[in-house]
């Protein structure tokens, strides 16, 4: 069987022969959430989702639904609605779906983003044995692993242009977050058979100060998008409390919270407000016209300012979310999987723009299982301990 890697971010051309080869497919696109269905209420439904429509008996269905699961690991979330889960853990359920019906090559966009070393494992694991032919894209670097897994590399990507600093006019504020809190995953829309809130992570302590970038580890389903999340003022507290230069978040309004501590989110397409990457910009409510010109020319969108965010590439959108995070001038930046989708251009470009806002007096936490990106940034490391199950 063929199993092809398209390494880089131009793989149209490609993805139609292969279509034109196998035009019955199983697709699964970029955005792991996309690739739900939203009509099961568990993740053990969905991955039958496919086979109900197909008619297959329930015998063969729990048996298939069953294998799929262990294939990939998530065996533990079989009774988790799959709305709630974290992005590597929707992204393995996604795959697993296709694997249960396994009677079609398979097109999948990323499909390894946002995976904790266990997962990349898997899902590489279960390419290699599976029964029919596989087209994948990555649009950042390859580990060895993966190029293993491929019979055949075909690069796509733009050739590699010198990412110069960025001039931005940054006017931060030093300041220290310190944080002391038990965190809970959030249970709203859940299944009736979870309870309305699950603890998952007690006693964090934490503090960091300017120039520092601290990175938090650990598995998918750990916590750490609920905690970047509940360290931005997004999720409530529920005990102790996050503050920013002895101000608590929880307590400031969204305007001067997000110059205190702001977030760019894993799924950049879910926090699009507007029609156009300048309007985008704009929305962050940045005094300086000229600091939101700049953040758009370091970001490499200085010529996609009148373009719908919707119509970027992934990785674009992706820094389109990192310079919005940017625009309000806050202390403390948040980075959940920043460098997930990015290609190898715009990763460079956004090590730049760690690299001068640290240097400025900013501080960043970040959220990552890319070891490569991880050794270029970090200065501190965490790694949290606990799945959700």
């Amino acid at each position: 069987m063929k199993r092809i890697l398209l390494r880089g971010d131009n793989n149209a051309q490609h993805v139609q022969e292969f279509l034109e080869c196998h035009p019955h497919a199983l697709r699964a696109g970029e955005s792991p959430a996309a690739n739900i269905s939203g009509a099961a209420e568990t993740v053990a439904e969905e991955l039958a989702f496919g086979l109900e429509n197909r008619g297959v008996a329930r015998e063969d269905m729990q048996v298939r639904v069953l294998t799929a699961a262990r294939t990939l690991g998530i065996e533990d979330v079989l009774e988790r609605n799959p709305l709630q889960l974290s992005g590597g853990q929707t992204q393995r359920v996604a795959i697993a779906a296709l694997l249960a019906l396994g009677d079609a090559p398979l097109l999948l966009e990323h499909p390894l983003q946002g995976l904790d070393a266990n997962g990349r494992q898997q899902v590489l694991s279960a390419f290699s044995t599976y029964p029919h032919d596989i087209m994948w894209s990555t649009p950042t670097r390859c580990g060895a692993d993966e190029l293993e897994t491929a019979t055949e590399v075909i690069d796509t990507g733009s050739p590699m242009k010198t990412v110069e600093t960025p001039t931005v006019p940054w006017q931060i504020e030093p300041a220290t977050l310190k944080a002391n809190l038990d965190l809970y995953h959030p249970r709203s829309g859940q299944s009736k058979r979870l309870s309305p809130h699950q603890q998952l992570l007690t006693k964090i302590s934490l503090t960091t100060s300017d120039g520092e970038v601290l990175v938090v580890r650990g598995e998918n389903g750990s916590g750490k998008t609920t905690l970047l999340r509940t360290l931005a003022g997004l999720l409530p507290t529920y005990g102790g409390q996050v503050t920013v230069t002895g101000q608590e978040v929880a307590a400031l309004r969204p305007p001067e919270r997000v110059q205190r501590v702001s977030l760019a989110s894993q799924h950049p397409r879910y926090q699009i407000l507007t029609t156009s990457v300048a309007d985008e910009v704009r929305a962050g409510r940045a005094a300086d016209p000229s600091y939101t010109h700049a953040l758009c020319e370091a970001a490499g969108l200085g010529e996609e300012l009148g373009a719908n965010p919707y119509d970027l590439t992934l990785s674009q959108q992706q820094m389109l979310a990192t310079i919005c995070a940017l625009t309000p001038q806050p202390s403390v930046l948040l980075l959940d999987e920043p460098s997930a989708s990015l290609n190898a251009y715009d990763t460079e470009r956004l090590l730049a723009l760690i690299g001068e806002f640290t240097a400025h007096g900013g501080n960043v936490i970040c959220a990552s299982h890319d070891e490569e990106f991880i050794a270029a940034i970090a200065t501190r490391q965490i790694i949290l301990s606990t799945t959700i199950s």
